[in-house]
């Protein structure tokens, strides 16, 4: 990956000293003892080899990573580690994003890729806007090959920031975000349906389409840290309060069956 990529992190919107409050331990390496783009991409980087054809499902402009610091960039990057990246979206926008070799539109939920012609698939904070998650997961099955990986991150709908998602109306979401400090850009905010977002209802969907599927709860950090050091600690002390079925993000590895 260029050392232009990774010079292209924006100014943060998180309070710094809350932040730093909080996790101490960001001051080594920029990045939290339980950051799960750090846990879902470490183990995503165990999968890909040289030779695959990746396909970021859901792939946006690519602000999502600019956002990273250094080290978790080139965790999550996989352009120049596979032969290809192709980058899937609805939005033609998306076809800017630096991170993709090349980019195709989603039609609906089809993609314009030969059938078993991917070799792993990721889709990254993607399934909970999804009004038809089946028809996703069935679409990425027909472009895997048999034993290809698909790589799911998507955050728990019994979280307490999906259960507010649900509740506030769709036009505040922006609004919200940047109070809480995210950096989430006006193309990257889509509404959002929890379809397929507990642990339970995404195995089975997995299983229905031809997979065998993991799923598992992954805690992270207090959501309110970036609205300042008491709310931040606040969002500390909930998610250590709360039991793996409320944790925050679902992360799922698939492998097509034979």
């Amino acid at each position: 990956m260029s050392s232009a990529l990774l010079a292209e992190k924006p100014h943060p919107t998180t309070p710094i000293d809350a932040r730093a409050r909080l996790y101490p331990e960001t001051r080594f390496g920029d990045f939290t003892r339980r950051d799960g783009t750090w846990a879902f991409y470490s183990r995503v980087n165990a999968l890909v080899a040289a030779n695959f054809r990746v396909l970021d499902y859901g792939c946006g402009i690519g602000s999502h990573i600019r956002a990273l610091g250094p080290y978790l960039q080139s965790v999550q990057t996989m352009r120049g580690k596979v032969a290809e990246v192709i980058g899937a979206d609805i939005e033609g926008s998306a076809d800017t994003n630096p991170f993709i070799d090349r980019f195709v539109r989603i039609d609906g939920y089809a993609l314009a890729v030969e059938s078993a012609s991917i070799d792993l698939c990721i889709c990254d904070w993607g399934v909970e806007h999804f009004d038809d998650p089946a028809r996703f997961v069935g679409e990425c099955h027909r472009a895997l090959r048999p034993g290809g990986y698909l790589c799911i991150r998507t955050p728990n709908r019994l979280h307490y920031s999906s259960l507010g998602a649900s509740i506030l109306p769709f036009e505040y979401h922006q609004a919200v975000r940047r109070w809480l400090g995210q950096f989430h850009t006006d193309d990257d905010v889509f509404p959002t349906h929890y379809r397929c977002n507990t642990r339970g209802t995404l195995r089975r969907t997995l299983e229905r389409s031809g997979f065998d599927a993991r799923v598992w709860s992954h805690r992270g950090d207090s959501h309110l840290v970036g609205a300042g050091w008491l709310p931040g600690l606040l969002g500390e002390v909930v998610e250590w309060l709360s039991p793996p079925l409320l944790w925050h993000e679902l992360h799922a590895f698939a492998q097509k069956r034979a």
